[in-house]
């Protein structure tokens, strides 16, 4: 029993020095470069759910609709923008600002049915370019130490989440509705929404002042909304198209510590 015990304690201390002789070896630039700026970039694949609209204007009879659901709409992947300053919050957390430009746009899917008097086996589609700019507060959490050998003694994972707000401007908007050839262009609208956004992925430093960053994120934009005022119609929309907007896009960053 009492070599057992011997050996734990030799077993503890072992430990524990490695675990400081790993501290003393890291880079480390939380002691004297507190804050950072942030340049980086990602290929961000996006979806969309909850879509609905009518686009039908109210100058035709009431009873015609042309309506809009997930299937009627795709959105094309695209590559992003982003920058954040930020500070070192102690050893493992990270706060910062971040801004993130997207540019996308919403091509037609699947056929919009008519429905009404005048729409029974017509259809219609509706398109447009979808710029996003995001703002958002940042918080990530670094797991230093982590790994202990060779180049990996360099790189910690990372898990953060952001929240913030997302301007959605939806431009270059046309709507086709194949009955008696009624094309009209919806006026360019952009809303601000909730986002927020979650990620995960690694960190590797090259020394105390530069370090790269890389992973998966998730950004929800919230809800855009086409407008319903026309650029070449007396009448409005009935009911502008709307869908919730997200991206799942892999990213690296360059971080520069100053």
């Amino acid at each position: 029993m009492k070599k057992l015990l011997v050996m734990v304690l030799f077993s503890v201390v072992g430990l524990m020095t490695s675990l400081i002789t790993m501290a003393a070896a890291m880079p480390t630039v939380q002691a004297d470069n507190l804050w950072s700026v942030t340049l980086g970039t990602g290929y961000a694949f996006v979806k969309g759910y909850g879509a609905s609209g009518d686009m039908m204007a109210t100058g035709v009879d009431a009873s015609d609709h042309s309506y809009i659901d997930n299937s009627n709409l795709e959105f094309q992947g695209a590559w992003t923008g982003n920058f954040m300053i930020a500070r070192d919050l102690g050893h493992y957390f990270t706060l910062g600002l971040s801004y993130e430009y997207l540019q996308s746009n919403v091509a037609p899917g699947s056929i919009a049915s008519g429905e009404g008097d005048d729409l029974d086996g017509t259809y219609g589609s509706y398109k447009g370019d979808l710029t996003i700019n995001t703002f958002m507060l940042r918080g990530r959490l670094n797991w230093w130490h982590a790994f202990s050998m060779g180049v990996l003694s360099t790189t910690t994972p990372f898990v953060g989440v952001g929240i913030g707000t997302a301007n959605l401007n939806l431009h270059n908007q046309t709507v086709l509705l194949q009955t008696g050839n009624i094309n009209f262009t919806p006026k360019n609208n952009s809303v601000w929404r909730l986002a927020y956004s979650a990620e995960i992925g690694m960190v590797t430093a090259f020394n105390k002042a530069w370090l790269i960053d890389y992973g998966v994120r998730y950004t929800n934009y919230g809800k855009m909304n086409s407008g319903t005022k026309l650029a070449d119609y007396p009448a409005p929309m009935k009911n502008a198209v709307e869908s919730y907007i997200y991206s799942i896009a892999p990213f690296v960053d360059i971080v520069f510590h100053f």
